[in-house]
């Protein structure tokens, strides 16, 4: 009874959420770190993508853990703005990291919220 309750949709999807985050977070920080090394193509996650189908796939109660969260990492060869075949844009990428870390800071605060109402459910059952 209480693995369900705290296994519900929504938290598997808030979880998904911060792990997407999170993974998309370390693909822009690789970005960053390798602004300078010649031929290194950029790196970005899909966010929107995968959770649209993580969210399809709740819904109509398929198994949305099929793709590794890893794999969903794209690597982003269309560009290339410099001769050295390196095409990753600083200021882009501080752009992107600034609203991956609104995304994150969001999912975090509606898993607190629903972490908070369950502590409610609980402590005032008892009264």
């Amino acid at each position: 009874m209480v693995g369900r309750v705290v296994n519900d949709a929504t938290m598997s999807l808030l979880e998904k959420g911060l792990d997407l985050a999170s993974v998309r977070h370390r693909a822009i920080s690789g970005n960053l770190a390798n602004a300078n090394t010649p031929g290194y193509k950029r790196r970005d996650v899909s966010f929107e993508t995968v959770m649209r189908r993580a969210i399809e796939g709740s819904m109509s109660g398929g198994d949305d853990e099929d793709v590794p969260i890893e794999r969903v990492v794209m690597v982003d060869g269309n560009r290339s703005q410099r001769n050295d075949g390196n095409n990753v844009d600083v200021d882009y990428e501080m752009t992107v990291l600034g609203e991956n870390t609104i995304i994150y800071n969001a999912i975090a605060r509606q898993l607190s919220l629903k972490l908070a109402l369950m502590r409610t459910v609980i402590t005032e059952g008892r009264r």
